[in-house]
């Protein structure tokens, strides 16, 4: 590296070449005015030389301020690496973060990796701003055991990863309003699940078919993504077939209170199955749909059966008390209101977060805490799930097959209507009376289904 001892002699240099060349020019040049445009045109170029050579000495000093300080960093960690190269870029700070499983109840313990940056006790005050999943998950890849939720702050002020068993999760609300993070964070569970090692299906449906949607071809799928009220109905009622089928097999085993320990006696193992559904509030009001959600929520534990329900506008008086009593884990990201902080956390702390990601959780035998959710890019989790060969199937593990049921008077009228030539807000007014959201929804799945 050039320091500015090694440069000085070309400093001195300029202004006497510039001198030796003024003289020069005065001797042996008889028209003065071309005297003086030659001067001053070395005097341009005098000066964009030491423009240049400023420019190289600073820089030269300012990597080499840079090496000493990550030579300290490397000392002060008591790791023993060289410096092989300086390459200018985005300026990424990896914050090293403790492990703790919340509800495993573990004591707060760092992780065995040593990176650069580390926090220094006491030295974290606040939550960071935003959170990498790759940057937070356990030290041997997703699993069951550890699902990561964000990075919470420990009595000391440090920032720690915020891990749980899935089935000590039960089962998950997430609230949050567009823009937010509620579909980023159920993408990341979602993730989690379909990169576990462990014996597990997945269970989507995402009426918006964007949430999910790089999931289609995972090889975890039990069903295709459900995108219609119909085809969410039939994945519930295949489930609590499912639930059925379990509770026989578990009748063998006297002693069996739950997967896990049906697993470890059992010759036939089942696998764990994550039902994950974005805007779940516009489905809950749908009453069949409600009632087959009710009735999972309430017995789907006992057979590993563990439902994740996302929606943005939670409200107390759509939401039945026995689907609230069963959600024992609640994570509420910004909230558009304090009434609607309330539904999930009874706290209106939510309202006022201003950090997309940022959240208030509830989680089993815990206090409300503040956490920082994780956010992992679609492409980034797009070549997770190639490279680690999550999508090599281009088919659903097991494909749902459910005869069609005839059409309601309704979807019926519907379909003709729609033969008929009149557009979806026109029919939806004429069988349903109005043309909101919900009414527009069954229109659009009644053509798709029966016209």
């Amino acid at each position: 590296m050039k320091t500015l001892k090694q440069f000085s002699p070309l400093f001195l240099n300029i202004p006497a070449m510039f001198l030796a060349t003024c003289l020069v020019a005065w001797l042996i040049i008889p028209n003065k005015f071309a005297m003086v445009a030659t001067v001053a045109l070395y005097v341009f170029v005098a000066f964009c030389l030491f423009i240049i050579l400023l420019c190289i000495v600073l820089g030269g000093y300012g990597a080499y301020y840079v090496v000493a300080y990550l030579r300290l960093r490397l000392q002060a960690q008591s790791l023993e690496a060289s410096i092989i190269r300086l390459q200018k870029g985005e300026t990424i700070v990896t914050p090293q973060y403790a492990r703790f499983n919340i509800i495993r109840g573990d004591t707060p313990a760092p992780i065995e990796q040593s990176q650069l940056l580390l926090p220094e006790p006491g030295q974290v005050t606040t939550l960071p701003d935003k959170v990498l999943l790759p940057d937070i998950m356990p030290l041997n890849g997703p699993n069951l055991n550890e699902i990561v939720l964000g990075v919470g702050l420990n009595g000391d002020g440090q920032a720690q990863a915020i891990t749980a068993p899935l089935s000590k999760l039960v089962h998950v609300a997430v609230g949050g309003s567009s823009g937010w993070g509620k579909s980023v964070l159920l993408r990341s569970l979602a993730y989690q699940v379909a990169l576990a090692p462990e014996q597990a299906e997945l269970a989507l449906i995402d009426l918006e078919a964007a949430t999910f949607s790089p999931f289609a071809r995972s090889n975890k799928l039990r069903y295709s993504i459900a995108d219609t009220e119909t085809d969410a109905n039939n994945i519930l009622v295949d489930l609590l077939g499912e639930l059925k089928k379990r509770k026989e097999f578990y009748k063998k085993y006297p002693t069996v209170e739950s997967l896990e320990s049906y697993n470890l006696i059992a010759d036939h193992k089942l696998p764990m199955i994550a039902l994950m559904i974005d805007e779940s509030t516009a489905l809950l009001g749908d009453k069949t749909i409600e009632a087959n959600i009710r009735m999972l929520a309430l017995r789907a534990r006992k057979y590993g059966i563990y439902a994740v329900l996302g929606g943005q506008d939670w409200k107390a008086s759509s939401l039945d008390s026995a689907i609230r009593n069963q959600l024992s884990t609640k994570i509420q990201l910004k909230a558009q209101s304090k009434a609607q902080s309330r539904v999930l956390l009874d706290d209106a702390a939510a309202a006022d977060i201003e950090v997309p990601g940022r959240a208030y959780a509830v989680l089993p035998g815990q206090p409300m805490a503040e956490i920082q959710t994780p956010y992992i890019s679609l492409p980034m989790l797009m070549k997770a799930l190639v490279d680690t060969g999550a999508m090599a199937q281009p088919a659903p593990v097991a494909e749902m097959v459910i005869e069609q049921k005839p059409p309601t008077e309704k979807q019926a009228r519907a379909a003709e209507l729609f033969n008929d030539g009149l557009e979806v807000n026109e029919i939806a007014n004429i069988v349903y009376g109005r043309d909101g959201g919900k009414q527009l929804d069954l229109v659009k799945s009644a053509i798709e289904k029966y016209a």
